[in-house]
């Protein structure tokens, strides 16, 4: 957001623009449902062990990866203080944008955490709770004049501001075609510098750098801008977006840099977007404890570009082969694949991994995913990458390792030990998807 407003009249038009814009009122919104509940393949873990809920959700969300809390007064570099939210939204207003942040504005980039009513009140409270008191107290300002409104929607009418922001009213300022840019555009109005700068063009304060490099791109054919390269699109995003203030930092965050390398793109765009209707970790231990509180939120605009960019960043397509090109599930492999999960016979996969309707046997420290949803998520590059060494490519992980260097495994009766044939019958099994039977308990069939 610019300057827009300078010299001795700019506090008075400033605030006649405030004033007009406090008087509008916003359109009303639809009855806003609550999400339904993630869909669950295994039944729920029995009731909450006593004493180990799940923390403030402003904690358990991390929200403190992008924000600076309200009650802290110096905000920290990158992130976006909450000081100040009592001057900014109106009674009401924070829980409802809290609910469906892009309400308003497509792109922003705030997401959506996919919260309940409940649970937007309780954090809006929160907030409103330890942020300052407004600057002359919280009584609501008086109603302002006439004269003052007018004047404000005649600003906002001619200082350009319905060039971005969409409204009814007509616009009086309209800015030049792009295309009509001569060379000696490019060092006047927003890019002047120095004598030149001020006049009737907003101010965006660049940085010299930024004004250099816009001036550059002003002197080619900017055909450039043309241009979408997807995995530039998701390291400039990813930036922006914060995706490793909590990737990679908390327990249970796949580094991101992993991800494109790991993921289906089809199925991260659907996850990123908000569009996969569970959880691929529970929320709590099948005993009980709160597990991983956090949720992956929607970042609905971007999922589409950001997928296929990270996959690109990987060195992988940014898209898979087609599905007529699949191989439906080898029903032989398959059947040696489930025997190889068991607990008779196999690698006792089922004690950590649910499968499908049936919950995980016996988690000590880290439940993994129910492997239902395996074979729709990863890549089988990434499957067998990451079976043969964990450790290698996740540090922090519980995983153990069932190979050895030599690509044997110690289940000699199956495909005498060799881990890329036993590999090959496992993913067949995951492949199956929601349609797998789980491994047998008792005696091996």
């Amino acid at each position: 957001m610019p300057r827009v407003f300078r010299g001795p009249a700019a506090p008075e038009e400033a605030r006649a623009v405030a004033a007009y814009l406090a008087s509008l009122k916003p359109a009303a919104s639809e009855g806003l449902a609550d999400p339904a509940p993630w869909r669950l393949l295994a039944p729920p873990p029995a009731a909450a062990v006593a004493g180990t809920e799940v923390g403030p959700l402003f904690e358990s969300l991390h929200c403190a990866a992008c924000h600076t809390p309200p009650d802290v007064a110096q905000a920290e570099e990158g992130k976006i203080p909450l000081r100040h939210v009592r001057e900014k939204f109106p009674d009401g207003a924070l829980a409802d944008f809290l609910r469906r942040p892009s309400a308003r504005y497509h792109w922003i980039r705030m997401p959506d955490f996919r919260l309940t009513a409940s649970e937007a009140s309780a954090l809006a409270e929160g907030l409103l709770k330890l942020a300052p008191a407004p600057e002359g107290g919280a009584a609501p300002p008086a109603p302002a004049e006439a004269a003052l409104l007018e004047k404000g929607k005649g600003l906002v009418q001619s200082s350009g501001c319905l060039n971005c922001h969409p409204h009814s009213l007509e616009n009086r300022s309209r800015a030049p075609q792009f295309d009509t840019f001569k060379p000696e555009s490019w060092t006047r109005g927003c890019l002047a510098t120095g004598s030149e700068a001020g006049g009737g063009a907003p101010d965006f304060t660049l940085a010299p750098g930024v004004v250099a490099g816009l001036r550059a791109v002003g002197a080619t054919d900017r055909t450039s801008l043309q241009r979408h390269v997807p995995s530039e699109f998701a390291s400039r995003e990813s930036r922006l977006l914060r995706c490793t203030a909590c990737h990679g930092q908390f327990d249970g965050f796949p580094a991101f840099d992993v991800l494109g390398g790991k993921l289906r793109p089809e199925w991260a765009a659907a996850f990123i977007g908000g569009q996969v209707d569970y959880k691929p970790r529970g929320e709590r231990h099948p005993k009980g404890e709160p597990w991983l509180s956090a949720r992956m939120p929607a970042f609905g605009p971007y999922a589409a570009l950001l997928a296929p960019g990270m996959a690109e960043s990987s060195g992988f397509a940014p898209s898979s082969p087609p599905p007529a090109a699949a191989r439906p599930p080898d029903e032989a492999l398959a059947a040696v694949g489930r025997k190889l999960l068991g607990k008779v016979g196999g690698f006792s996969c089922v004690s950590c991994h649910g499968v499908n309707a049936m919950p995980a046997l016996e988690v000590f420290e880290s439940e993994g995913i129910n492997l239902a949803l395996t074979g729709s998520r990863i890549r089988r590059e990434y499957f067998q990458r990451w079976m043969r060494l964990p450790l290698a490519v996740d540090p922090s992980t519980k995983m153990p390792a069932y190979f050895d260097e030599e690509g044997h495994s110690p289940l000699t009766e199956v495909f005498e030990g060799d881990a890329l044939r036993q590999l090959e019958a496992i993913w067949e099994f995951l492949k199956l998807g929601e349609k797998m039977t789980p491994p047998e308990l008792g005696e091996a069939k």
